[in-house]
């Protein structure tokens, strides 16, 4: 992915990545109401994407939609969380010119799928940050979260599909953190101790 300089879209964007059960919707829909901002939230086309999915150009997108949520936490390991970060890869190519078509004016984009790789093809430094909660406090938000359970139910062992379910996030979220990390990038931890006032200025200060 490289940036086209042409597309002065870009520079209208605030984004923000991460991991699930981080704030990031939260934090962004604030931001939005106490700025004006628009605010996208990426994982609201995840499913229309999924649909146009094919084989060649997007396989990982591609399994989602063929294998059914029935089969999406029927294994785990690192085979799962590679497939999974590399859905994510896919989605945000294929998020690109539904951004581009619909970004008119500052704008923060949220989602699992800006990954800290792309950053530098897509944002100058200061535009974008991540969040990441724990591994405990991801698994106790999901746990109190009612879809959950329409998910598992497609499963014979629900146990075992959550299990495989917390262990592909929780793995893709230290993904995302180290790769931040890595490349000198803003990282916000999040855990039970984080109350979201204090996080909305962590992040209004950042940008």
């Amino acid at each position: 992915m490289r940036r086209n300089l042409s597309n002065f879209w870009f520079d209208n964007v605030y984004w923000i990545g991460g991991a699930s059960c981080s704030g990031k919707s939260t934090v962004s829909d604030i931001l939005g109401k106490a700025t004006g901002l628009d605010v996208i939230h990426l994982d609201d086309w995840i499913f229309e994407l999924l649909e146009l999915a094919d084989a060649r150009s997007s396989p990982a997108m591609n399994w989602y939609r063929t294998a059914g949520m029935g089969r999406w936490f029927a294994e785990g390991g690192q085979n799962a969380t590679d497939r999974y970060i590399t859905s994510l890869r896919e989605e945000m190519e294929r998020s690109l010119p539904r951004l581009k078509s619909k970004v008119e004016s500052p704008t923060i984009v949220e989602g699992n799928c800006f990954l800290p790789k792309v950053a530098s093809d897509l944002s100058p430094h200061g535009r974008h940050l991540w969040m990441v909660a724990s591994d405990e406090f991801r698994e106790s938000r999901y746990s109190e979260r009612e879809f959950r359970h329409s998910v598992l139910d497609r499963y014979d062992d629900p146990d075992s599909a959550w299990s495989n379910w917390m262990e592909r996030d929780h793995r893709q979220a230290a993904y995302a953190r180290t790769s931040a990390n890595e490349m000198g990038y803003e990282v916000i931890d999040v855990d039970e101790s984080t109350d979201i006032e204090s996080l909305v200025k962590r992040v209004a200060k950042y940008f």
